[in-house]
């Protein structure tokens, strides 16, 4: 079955049934199930809540005040894997929570370390809005391969009362998002706001870069778009992100984890049954389809590349690439820009390796060194909503 809007949209849908029958429903008959599908829910379950800031029980304990903030980082599939204790000593410990793993497209857990980064350094970020200096001692227990998978500590965090010296891109915190729609190809990214994005390199991390009309641009785009069709169509990995998504409000704001499918057409494949995840799970299915379509669209749209390479492949460094990009998607947001990570191409299943090495080559990343992210940038076309998030409680052990 597939759906389109015929007429007056605010009235009537016109849905195709399996065998071309046409029928135009009136939207008074389609129920609550359409509506459900379309409004998030107000107050505590609202799943956008988090993106307002930190609530009112939080404010006296900057500890919780802080993770108010850190709970909104960039992760893989926005699974949100941290696992939370507030120590009585004006501490916390970060670990793995192992509920929430990506096997088949993060087998080694690099792209969530680096998602434990990004929080880590929103941490740092708020703590130092109210006066407080972090102390981290990352990875206590050991760097083990599979640390993830044990739940084990990611980091030690002690908040220390001082003067540290505020970060001006704290002020963008609320206001980043991740844009997966075509970029505004008609507004370049100038190489001035891009090298203002990439910021400084510190080693053992690098930078890199690549404008619109750059033969290594085209390159990239062409790359970037084999990893999304690699992605997509391979059973077990397409598989891995149709068990993540929550197609419609009502699912959204019961499970606000995930890949998040919003929007009117959306709802109404929802209502109409033609948005189940058994239907979207098929190689080929009308979902996957559309997704390839429009994921490879996005990435055509896209007036500049953005990379950030380690010297090896640490966990240490993965937490530090976590860092980095953060700060970076921060910067554009405050020049009026938006970013959109483009993992697939770095993934580590067996069916990407091809077009990982070719990565490489096509970043100049030199033997050792590891390309941990690579991103697209530009000017949004339209503003887009935030991810959705769980409420800080149900982080906290």
């Amino acid at each position: 079955m597939t759906l389109g809007v015929n007429l007056d949209r605010r009235k009537f849908v016109t849905v195709t049934l399996a065998g071309g029958a046409m029928v135009t429903v009136g939207m008074a008959f389609l129920g609550s199930r359409y509506w459900q599908s379309m409004v998030p829910p107000s107050g505590d379950r609202n799943p956008y809540r988090a993106w307002q800031g930190p609530a009112g029980e939080t404010q006296q304990d900057v500890r919780l005040w802080a993770l108010s903030y850190a709970l909104l980082a960039p992760n893989p599939h926005n699974l949100q894997p941290w696992k939370i204790h507030a120590g009585d000593d004006n501490t916390l410990t970060l670990r793995h929570d192992a509920r929430w793993l990506l096997p088949e497209t993060d087998p080694f857990a690099r792209q969530l370390t680096i998602g434990h980064g990004a929080f880590l350094e929103l941490l740092r970020m708020a703590a130092a809005e109210r006066g407080y200096a972090l102390k981290v001692k990352l990875f206590p227990e050991g760097q083990e391969e599979d640390y993830a998978k044990a739940g084990a500590v990611v980091a030690q965090v002690a908040f220390t009362p001082g003067q540290p010296e505020k970060d001006p891109l704290f002020a963008q915190v609320l206001n980043r998002r991740t844009d997966r729609d075509p970029y505004d190809m008609a507004k370049p990214v100038s190489a001035v706001e891009m090298a203002t994005v990439l910021g400084k390199a510190n080693p053992p991390v690098t930078m890199g870069m690549s404008l619109a009309g750059q033969p290594q641009h085209e390159a990239l785009t062409n790359l970037a778009r084999e990893a999304y069709r690699v992605e997509l169509s391979v059973p077990r990995i397409w598989k891995e992100s149709v068990d993540v998504m929550q197609v419609g409000e009502r699912e959204i704001s019961l499970r606000p984890y995930g890949i998040a499918l919003r929007g009117n057409m959306i709802a109404l494949g929802k209502t109409f049954g033609a948005l189940t995840h058994e239907e979207m799970l098929p190689v080929g299915s009308s979902a996957n389809k559309i997704g390839l379509e429009k994921g490879s669209a996005a990435i055509t749209a896209s007036p500049a590349f953005g990379w950030i390479t380690t010297r090896g492949n640490t966990r240490a460094q993965q937490i530090l690439a976590g860092s980095v990009y953060v700060r970076q998607h921060l910067q554009a947001t405050a020049l009026g820009m938006t970013m959109q990570p483009l993992s697939q191409a770095l993934q580590e299943f067996p069916e990407m390796a091809e077009v990982r090495a070719a990565m490489n080559v096509a970043t100049a990343t030199p033997a050792g060194a590891t390309l941990q992210m690579f991103y697209r940038l530009g000017h949004p076309m339209v503003q887009v909503p935030p991810a959705p998030r769980r409420p800080l409680a149900s982080l906290m052990v």
